[in-house]
């Protein structure tokens, strides 16, 4: 049994924690649910000019805040139950076995009104999560060799514009054999040094590629329109000027 020392000890902590928790409740207003939409909450007047993951993100955080205030006011609700079980004298025995509560659990939760036999939080739920048995499914979809990416990518993604009415046969997006690292064809086969300086042609196979296409089209540059063995105006320039 609990001395009457113990149980005031108890119940001045109990308090406490009851006035620590009311008061940040009131101060953050229970996580800003008071407000209607959550948006009101960000203090905007409006969503609709949010980009939509904007508006998941913050539906994710109006959802998270609604799971800490269920939890804080469930929190309230154990010390409440506590202070009263002190008041009537049974506080220190188990709700269910009626046999004392060990002191060293009491200090760890002191709103505890069960032994660890009892406790109703040691439950463990049989209840399968819904998307369970659509897990295999979609495992099965990533491993298609990509054609349930060209699929839905008919519909546009990050790299095409957000405004089709409907799919294209292209697939619309790049080709996931291009490389993706270079701004230019080019990049891909010279490079210098940390200077700026040693400019040089690193011959792969990109390189040819880049060659043969130049040498189809009669030009010297993709970006240019010189036919092989005319000369830049710009070199001319430049030898003026030296001279």
């Amino acid at each position: 049994m609990l001395t009457d020392d113990q149980l005031k000890q108890f119940k001045r902590i109990l308090t406490e924690e009851k006035e620590r928790m009311v008061r940040q409740l009131k101060q953050n207003r229970h996580f800003q649910l008071e407000e209607g939409f959550y948006h009101e909450a960000s203090d905007e007047l409006s969503s609709y000019d949010n980009h939509p993951a904007d508006a998941g993100t913050e539906l994710f955080e109006r959802e998270k805040d609604m799971s800490l205030n269920e939890h804080a006011e469930q929190e309230l609700k154990k010390i409440g139950e506590a202070l009263k079980a002190i008041d009537r004298g049974d506080y220190g025995r188990c709700k269910v076995c009626r046999r004392p509560i060990p002191l060293e659990r009491l200090q760890a939760l002191p709103a505890t009104l069960f032994c660890k036999e009892h406790s109703p939080e040691q439950r463990i739920s049989n209840q399968r999560p819904p998307e369970e048995p659509y897990i295999g499914l979609s495992l099965k979809i990533s491993r298609d060799g990509g054609e349930a990416l060209r699929e839905v990518a008919k519909w546009g993604t990050s790299d095409t514009p957000s405004d089709w009415a409907e799919g294209r046969e292209d697939g619309g997006y790049k080709n996931l054999d291009e490389d993706q690292e270079y701004v230019e064809a080019y990049e891909n086969f010279i490079g210098n040094d940390s200077k700026g300086k040693k400019r040089a042609v690193y011959p792969n196979r990109r390189h040819e590629q880049y060659e043969m296409a130049l040498d189809e089209n009669g030009i010297m540059t993709v970006f240019g329109d010189l036919p092989p063995g005319e000369k830049s105006p710009y070199d001319e320039d430049e030898k003026e000027g030296k001279k």
